[in-house]
């Protein structure tokens, strides 16, 4: 299995405790409980954020627990992220929190479960946001999701989705436990296999 290779830095990010109306009803409604802004497709949308923060999500599952992880998704499986589509923003229930979301074409490499193939869109939490500090003082942020790095092209991972057919998308479920980023062959082969016995687990029961 082929890798991506990622030497970037890594540097502490201050923290946003995002107010979500339990986020376990956002995860939830990545089928339609969010209302969907805007989507752009221009490539040069993202010129370089001021500054970089991290929301903290409670969800309504253990992420960390693989066999919680693969029942909650409709599809598991390892991608190659092809190019960046768009970025757009969604509310939360209640209307009051804007969260960004960005928007990927992803090569389906290899299924663990569901049956998907060829190219699909993954939309990831994060991206790009304004914020009003004063009057005059506008910036570009850069808000990640539990700390997790936007999806870069070339990179490999082994996503967790749930399928969003208004959007004609594949939401990452949890972040950033659900799109496991692949650094060699043998760290592939790791995860997958983790994740196919977790699968063999639920069908069990």
């Amino acid at each position: 299995m082929r890798a991506s290779r990622d030497n970037r830095p890594r540097r502490a990010i201050p923290t946003r405790r995002v107010p979500l109306v339990p986020f376990a009803l956002a995860v939830v409604a990545l089928a339609g409980g969010l209302g969907c802004g805007d989507l752009s497709d221009d490539p040069h949308l993202e010129p370089s954020p001021q500054e970089s923060t991290n929301t903290e999500v409670a969800y309504s599952f253990d992420p960390t627990d693989k066999r919680k992880l693969v029942t909650f998704a409709h599809n598991v499986f390892v991608g190659r992220v092809a190019r960046q589509s768009g970025q757009f923003t969604s509310r939360t229930s209640d209307g009051n929190t804007e969260v960004p979301q960005s928007r990927f074409a992803v090569f389906v490499e290899k299924n663990i479960k569901g049956h998907l193939r060829g190219v699909v869109t993954v939309d990831q939490f994060g991206g790009p946001v304004l914020r009003r500090r004063a009057k005059a003082d506008v910036r570009r942020e850069l808000q990640l999701w539990e700390g997790d790095p936007l999806l870069k092209p070339g990179e490999v991972a082994l996503f967790a989705t749930r399928g969003n057919p208004a959007r004609g998308s594949h939401t990452i479920v949890a972040q950033p436990f659900a799109d496991r980023r692949i650094r060699t062959p043998a760290d592939g082969d790791r995860v997958v296999r983790e994740f196919e016995q977790a699968y063999r687990k639920k069908r069990s029961r």
